[in-house]
């Protein structure tokens, strides 16, 4: 009984390390910022990122991706063509939109990962399409 509950008060801490290998490997939260994704993703917005599906399968287009810019930004688009390495992206709103049409195709290796879900506001939750 005893060795049961030893096992069982080890099992929070190791939920919670899951989580954190979790939460650094596979899935990462960002903030929406700006309006060059509207109305798919709108200034605000909470989403997940999943980091491990491009490690096994390559971009398509029209998936929505985050990636590093050259600034040390990070920057949220749509897959408009895929050329070996280069990514050219584009933004929804294409009236304010700063992409590939401003500053070239974007490298393979700067893509952090695809966009999945919206998860805040509750009102707007969704798988990103």
């Amino acid at each position: 009984m005893t060795s049961f509950l030893n096992k069982l008060n080890k099992m929070p801490i190791l939920a919670f390390m899951a989580g954190v290998v979790y939460r650094f490997l596979a899935m990462e939260p960002k903030r929406v910022i700006g309006e060059s994704m509207e109305p798919t993703l709108i200034s605000g917005d909470l989403i997940v990122v999943d980091k491990l599906t491009y490690s096994y399968r390559r971009p398509v287009i029209g998936d929505v991706i985050v990636f590093w810019m050259s600034n040390e930004k990070i920057a949220i688009k749509r897959i408009g063509e895929i050329e070996d390495q280069d990514i050219y992206v584009m933004g929804d709103n294409t009236k304010v939109s700063n992409d590939s049409r401003s500053f070239g195709p974007i490298c393979r290796q700067d893509v952090i990962g695809r966009a999945l879900l919206i998860f805040f506001p509750i009102e707007r939750m969704r798988i990103i399409s």
